[in-house]
């Protein structure tokens, strides 16, 4: 049919885009990274080294924004191209009079599926996570604009170790997630693959 060579084609474009958003999704794991040593570096600050500490941590965090909109930009590009493919595939089974090779190609269907959508879900998660930590930055980084002093700092200590704890935590959901496309990406080209009579 002409969906077995437009549906390999879909095929490739969704490993090929989910292999970004892979790579999309370590850079904003490094970024985070950064953020959370930059923290560290303005607790420790004298008061003549604060301000240039956090001018240095505002760049960094304007780069995490940038950098997690192009994550969300990948999770669509993604989406865009598997929904459809999902639905060709399944159409196309109907279209085998094998029925062995009909079934090995359900089976694929059903395991590259499982794979994708074990995907989307585990960026999907992280990205919820990324929105509510991008938010407490932006309340951390106002505050800090008006309170530029080592007293101002200690009170906020608490405020920031808590900020810390939620980062690392995003940082592990991250791993999870990159874990997950990984092993989509190291197994989709075979999983995918669609068997000849």
């Amino acid at each position: 049919s002409a969906y077995k060579s437009s549906g390999q084609y879909k095929r490739d474009i969704l490993i090929k885009r989910i292999d970004k958003a892979r790579q999309c999704h370590g850079r904003v794991k490094k970024q985070f990274e950064v953020v959370l040593a930059d923290y560290s570096k303005i607790l420790d600050a004298g008061d003549a080294d604060i301000r240039a500490e956090y001018n240095k941590l505002n760049k960094e965090c304007k780069k995490t924004h940038a950098v997690t909109k192009e994550m969300a930009r990948r999770v669509k590009s993604v989406q865009a191209v598997g929904k459809p493919l999902f639905r060709g595939w399944e159409d196309e089974l109907d279209e085998y009079k094998n029925e062995k090779i009909r079934r090995t190609s359900e089976e694929q269907l059903d395991t590259t599926r499982r794979g994708y959508l074990k995907v989307v879900h585990a960026i999907k998660s992280s990205e919820d996570k990324i929105d509510d930590v991008i938010k407490s930055l932006n309340d951390q980084l106002l505050f800090l604009s008006h309170n530029l002093n080592a007293k101002a700092l200690k009170l906020f200590k608490k405020e920031v170790s808590t900020l810390k704890t939620d980062v690392k935590s995003l940082i592990e959901q991250m791993d999870k997630a990159i874990e997950e496309t990984d092993k989509f990406v190291e197994t989709g080209s075979v999983a995918i693959a669609t068997p000849q009579e």
